[in-house]
C-alpha cells in the first residue's frame, strides 16, 4: 500500500480511499520514477467483498495491492456509513481510461491481457482510435497455459502498464502470484472492461448509473450474473446490521 493513502476495512476487506486525481499522482510517479516494483491496483466492490470473506486466497490477494479504488456504489456507501470520508467511487473503466491517457501523454506502452481472442483485438483496435498516440506495446487473449511465456512476453515488450481482464478472482490471483517477476511499472485488473471497451457489452446506461442501479441493470441483461449478483443484497444487510 501507498504510505500516502489511507486504507479502509469492511469486514476485514481493504479498501483505500481514493480519487481519481489521487491514483493518478501514483501512476505518474511510479512511471516516471521507473520505479523496479510492480505496482498492483485493484478494484473493490460489494461483490468482491463478499467473495472475499469466504476465499482467504483472494484476501490475502487484496491485502497486497497498492490501490485498492472503491469502484461500486455500495463499498461507497458502507464506507460512509461507517463514518469515513470520500468523495465518490473510483470506477475501474473509468480510471482505465485515465491510465490509458496518462500512458499517452508519458509516451510509455501499455500491454493487454486478458478476455477472447476477438474481444481483446476489437479493444485494442478501439483503444487505438481514441488514443491515437497511444503505443500498444503488445497483447494477448486470457486463454493460455504457459505462464512463463506470457510474462517473458510482457517483460520483453517494455510495456509501463499491464491490464490484466481474467476476472475475478484470477486477475487478482495471478498477478500477486507473479508481481515479483513482472518488469512493468504499473498493472491493473480491470475484470469485463475489455467486453465494455469493444462492444461486445453495453455499459449501464446514465440512469442506471445516477440510480446507482448498475448492478441491477447487469442482472438483468445478463441473467448469468444472476448468482454474483445476489451478494449484494447479502452485502447490504450485512453492512446494516454490521455482522461479521
Amino acid at each position: 500500500m501507498n504510505d500516502n493513502i489511507k486504507r479502509a476495512f469492511l469486514f476485514d476487506c481493504p479498501i483505500d480511499l481514493v480519487t481519481y486525481e489521487k491514483v493518478l499522482s501514483c501512476t505518474d510517479s511510479w512511471i516516471l520514477n521507473n520505479d523496479p516494483k510492480t505496482r498492483l491496483i485493484f478494484a473493490q466492490n460489494p461483490e468482491k467483498v463478499m467473495t472475499s470473506l469466504e476465499n482467504k486466497e483472494l484476501n490475502k490477494a487484496l491485502n497486497q495491492a497498492d490501490i485498492l479504488i472503491p469502484d461500486g456504489n455500495g463499498v461507497v456507501w458502507a464506507l460512509k456509513k461507517q463514518g469515513y470520508k470520500l468523495e465518490g467511487r473510483v470506477t475501474g473503466i473509468d480510471l482505465m481510461h485515465k491510465l490509458l491517457k496518462q500512458a499517452q501523454q508519458l509516451s510509455v506502452g501499455v500491454y493487454i491481457l486478458g478476455g477472447k481472442e476477438h474481444v481483446v483485438k476489437k479493444a485494442v483496435d478501439k483503444i487505438k482510435e481514441d488514443y491515437p498516440n497511444i503505443t500498444i506495446s503488445g497483447y494477448h487473449n486470457g486463454y493460455f497455459h504457459d505462464t512463463e511465456k506470457i510474462i517473458s512476453d510482457i517483460n520483453s515488450s517494455k510495456a509501463s502498464i499491464l491490464f490484466t481482464a481474467l476476472g475475478s478472482p484470477k486477475q487478482e490471483l495471478f498477478l500477486t502470484e507473479h508481481v515479483n517477476k513482472l518488469s512493468v511499472n504499473v498493472s491493473m485488473g480491470i475484470g469485463g472492461s475489455l467486453d465494455v471497451i469493444s462492444g461486445e457489452v453495453k455499459r449501464a446506461p446514465k440512469w442506471a448509473q445516477n440510480l446507482k442501479l448498475e448492478w441491477f441493470y447487469r442482472i438483468v441483461t445478463d441473467p448469468k450474473r444472476m448468482k454474483r449478483g445476489l451478494k449484494i443484497p447479502k452485502f447490504i444487510v450485512k453492512v446494516l446490521f454490521k455482522s461479521h
